[in-house]
Order: structure tokens, then C-alpha cells, then sequence
């Protein structure tokens, strides 16, 4: 499954309002090495979706998302990783605490009690496909991988290799294999593939489900109806239904994409406005995926 880049961007976005007011969607700030991005979007019939997501150079994360509609909250996801030191960091997601030690073997994931959760064997998964330069690159993007991600990774993905072009990215999602850059969205859009389809056959969990596609579809019928082509090129990733090969393509991507999205509702440098009309246009999509 390719990547399709659509423009470079790390700026803000703002909306005149009708009444003449101007406000902020989406605020894009860099002090003292922290990484912010606050978003906030109105879908066409009124869904509020707030995010705020913090990164640190040393990789640490947190992100806040909250989906909304006449003040009752339809998703919410809360998650922190903390790197406190190169060898360990702690995970907590919507309040369940866990703690990862990293070693150059293996990521092992324990829980509250410090009982095992899952382990990664990484020289099955990353050394044995890789120039140790490059897996040196994937190690190190893992490490940005919360508990949860590392819980699926552990189960589904049986082999990542790296790829120089992060828009060649790809997932064979029937035998476990992500190739990918170090771009941490990028390899979460791949592994969102691996999560929906991997041992499924030809309908995703998700993207094959009749609730998921009753929503997405009612979305897409006001997306399509509401905005000219210039929009809808925006985001053809999600919405073409032409690719006889691919008929699941529109609800196979569209899974994979916001499913990064719930990790990191950052700014992607090669893929931020097709992301960024899909988490403000189908959240109630995406709040499927967050309760999935």
C-alpha cells in the first residue's frame, strides 16, 4: 500500500467564522525543544474534535483527544510515554499504567504488578532484515511506541523492514511485514493496516465491519456533497472507489490513517492535510476506532 504525499506543511490553521470572528483549528508551537499541537475542528454537522499532542526531543509523548457532539463526549483517549532513560520508559493509557525496558535484543512490556505483558524479539523482527544502521533507525522509532502499539506489534507484526522512501511504504498484512521509513506516523498508518487485516482475509476487522462502514459512509455522503473537487483531491486517498484491484481501498486506508491518528495527532511533514481533513470531516469515524 503506497503512501501518497500531499504537501509539506508546519504552520497554523485558522477559519473565518460567519460572523466575522477568526478561529484558530489548528496551533503549531516549538519552545525549548517540545514539539505542540492543539487542533481544533467542527465536522459539517456539528462534531466538535479537540486534540493536543506534546512531543520532547528525547521522544516522550502525550496527546489528549476528546470527540464531541451536543455537549456528549462519543470517543476520549488520553495516553503519556515517558522515556526515563534509554533503556526504560513508562506508558499510561487512558490511566493504565505500564513500564517498557528496552534492551538491544528485546522490548519487554510489564504491567502495573510487574508482571510480563508482551516481549518483541528484535532480532527476529528488526536485526535479521536489516544493515545495522537502519536497524538502529527502527529501534529507535519504536521506542516512541506506546504500550498498547507494542502490545500489537507484538502479535501481528512478524518482520519491519526499512525503506529510504517513505512514500514507497508498504504492509503484507497476510504475512506480518511492514516496510517503512523511520517516519513514526508513517510506520503507525503501515501497522494500522497489519491491525485491521493481518490474519483476516480479504475484510478487514474493522474496515469490514457494518457499523464502521454505515458511519464512514454517512460521512463521506455530507463530505461529498459539501465540498468542490479542490477539497475532495484532499483526501481521493480515502474517498476513490475506482481501483477494480482494490475495491476496500476507501475503507482500508481510511482505518489505517486515523488509527495513527489516535496515536500521534501531530503534524506529519509529507502527509499532513489529507490526515488533517479526515480527523476534522469523519470524526465520528474516528471515534468508532477509538471504542473499537
Amino acid at each position: 500500500r503506497r503512501q501518497r504525499q500531499m504537501c509539506i506543511r508546519d504552520s497554523n490553521w485558522k477559519a473565518v467564522m460567519p460572523d466575522g470572528t477568526v478561529k484558530s483549528l489548528i496551533d503549531v508551537k516549538r519552545k525549548n525543544g517540545i514539539l505542540t499541537v492543539t487542533k481544533n475542528f467542527d465536522s459539517l454537522e456539528g462534531t466538535t474534535t479537540k486534540s493536543k499532542y506534546k512531543k520532547l526531543s528525547d521522544g516522550s509523548w502525550a496527546m489528549r483527544l476528546n470527540i464531541s457532539k451536543d455537549n456528549k463526549i462519543l470517543a476520549k483517549r488520553n495516553i503519556k510515554h515517558k522515556m526515563i532513560s534509554s533503556n526504560e520508559a513508562e506508558s499510561v493509557i487512558n490511566g493504565q499504567k505500564y513500564r517498557i525496558k528496552y534492551s538491544a535484543d528485546e522490548i519487554t512490556v510489564l504491567d502495573s504488578k510487574g508482571k510480563t505483558n508482551c516481549i518483541i524479539n528484535l532480532k527476529e523482527l528488526v536485526d535479521s532484515c536489516n544493515t545495522p544502521d537502519n536497524a538502529a533507525k527502527l529501534k529507535k522509532m519504536l521506542k516512541e511506541c506506546s504500550a498498547d502499539e507494542l502490545q500489537i506489534i507484538s502479535k501481528k507484526l512478524k518482520r519491519l523492514e526499512f525503506n529510504n522512501i517513505a512514500t514507497d511504504s508498504f504492509a503484507n498484512c497476510e504475512d506480518g511485514i511492514v516496510s517503512c521509513s523511520d517516519d513514526i506516523f508513517i510506520f503507525r498508518h503501515e501497522m494500522g493496516h497489519i491491525d485491521d487485516l493481518f490474519g483476516t482475509g480479504d475484510i478487514g476487522r474493522l474496515s469490514g465491519s457494518d457499523k464502521f462502514r454505515q458511519v464512514y459512509q454517512q460521512e463521506y455522503d455530507m463530505f461529498m456533497n459539501g465540498f468542490s473537487n479542490t477539497q475532495k483531491d484532499y483526501v481521493d486517498y480515502f474517498i476513490e472507489r475506482i481501483n477494480v484491484n482494490r475495491p476496500n481501498q476507501p475503507y482500508e486506508e481510511t482505518v489505517a490513517e486515523l488509527l495513527a491518528s489516535n496515536k500521534c495527532p501531530g503534524i506529519s511533514t509529507l502527509l499532513s492535510t489529507r490526515t488533517e481533513y479526515l480527523e476534522r470531516y469523519f470524526p465520528k469515524t474516528r471515534s468508532f476506532l477509538v471504542n473499537a
